[in-house]
Protein backbone atom coordinates (compact mmCIF):
# COMPACT_ATOMS: atom_id res chain seq x y z
CA UNK A 1 0.00 0.00 0.00
CA UNK A 2 2.80 2.43 0.80
CA UNK A 3 4.31 1.90 -2.68
CA UNK A 4 1.00 2.69 -4.34
CA UNK A 5 0.47 5.75 -2.16
CA UNK A 6 3.96 7.05 -2.98
CA UNK A 7 3.35 6.51 -6.71
CA UNK A 8 0.05 8.40 -6.49
CA UNK A 9 1.81 11.31 -4.74
CA UNK A 10 4.53 11.37 -7.42
CA UNK A 11 1.93 11.12 -10.21
CA UNK A 12 -0.09 14.01 -8.75
CA UNK A 13 3.03 16.15 -8.46
CA UNK A 14 4.42 15.56 -11.96
CA UNK A 15 1.47 15.34 -14.36
CA UNK A 16 -0.31 18.64 -14.96
CA UNK A 17 -3.94 19.09 -15.94
CA UNK A 18 -2.81 20.87 -19.12
CA UNK A 19 -1.01 17.71 -20.29
CA UNK A 20 -4.23 15.70 -20.64
CA UNK A 21 -6.14 15.52 -23.94
CA UNK A 22 -9.28 17.68 -24.09
CA UNK A 23 -12.50 15.69 -24.29
CA UNK A 24 -15.84 16.88 -25.69
CA UNK A 25 -17.59 18.94 -23.04
CA UNK A 26 -14.41 20.17 -21.36
CA UNK A 27 -14.45 23.92 -21.01
CA UNK A 28 -11.62 25.99 -22.41
CA UNK A 29 -10.32 28.47 -19.85
CA UNK A 30 -8.43 31.50 -21.06
CA UNK A 31 -5.40 32.21 -18.92
CA UNK A 32 -4.77 35.84 -18.04
CA UNK A 33 -1.12 36.63 -18.70
CA UNK A 34 -1.54 40.38 -19.00
CA UNK A 35 -0.62 42.95 -16.39
CA UNK A 36 -3.15 44.88 -14.32
CA UNK A 37 -2.73 48.09 -16.31
CA UNK A 38 -3.60 46.40 -19.60
CA UNK A 39 -6.55 44.48 -18.12
CA UNK A 40 -7.97 47.68 -16.57
CA UNK A 41 -7.73 49.48 -19.92
CA UNK A 42 -9.36 46.51 -21.66
CA UNK A 43 -12.26 46.48 -19.15
CA UNK A 44 -12.84 50.23 -19.53
CA UNK A 45 -12.58 50.03 -23.31
CA UNK A 46 -9.88 52.71 -23.41
CA UNK A 47 -6.53 52.90 -25.11
CA UNK A 48 -3.53 51.96 -22.98
CA UNK A 49 -1.58 54.96 -24.30
CA UNK A 50 -4.20 57.39 -22.94
CA UNK A 51 -3.94 56.25 -19.32
CA UNK A 52 -2.09 58.25 -16.69
CA UNK A 53 1.52 57.29 -16.20
CA UNK A 54 3.49 57.58 -13.01
CA UNK A 55 7.18 58.31 -12.97
CA UNK A 56 9.32 56.88 -10.22
CA UNK A 57 12.34 59.07 -9.49
CA UNK A 58 14.52 56.12 -8.51
CA UNK A 59 16.66 55.56 -5.48
CA UNK A 60 19.64 57.70 -6.46
CA UNK A 61 23.26 56.64 -6.36
CA UNK A 62 24.04 53.17 -5.02
CA UNK A 63 24.71 53.33 -1.31
CA UNK A 64 26.68 50.13 -0.96
CA UNK A 65 29.31 50.73 -3.65
CA UNK A 66 32.76 49.69 -2.40
CA UNK A 67 35.91 51.13 -3.92
CA UNK A 68 38.23 48.14 -3.87
CA UNK A 69 41.09 50.04 -5.54
CA UNK A 70 41.38 52.43 -2.58
CA UNK A 71 41.04 49.61 -0.02
CA UNK A 72 43.45 47.15 -1.66
CA UNK A 73 45.74 49.10 -4.01
CA UNK A 74 48.25 46.25 -4.23
CA UNK A 75 45.69 43.80 -5.63
CA UNK A 76 43.20 45.93 -7.60
CA UNK A 77 45.44 48.88 -8.55
CA UNK A 78 47.88 46.90 -10.68
CA UNK A 79 47.64 46.82 -14.48
CA UNK A 80 48.92 43.60 -15.91
CA UNK A 81 51.59 43.75 -18.59
CA UNK A 82 50.04 44.04 -22.04
CA UNK A 83 46.52 44.81 -20.73
CA UNK A 84 44.88 48.20 -20.43
CA UNK A 85 41.60 49.30 -18.82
Amino acid sequence: MSNIRSLIVIFDATIYKDDFIMLPGDEVLEKKHKNVKFLTAMDNGTDLGLQKTRKFPGLGAPVFRIDFQSLYPDTYGKIEAGKEN
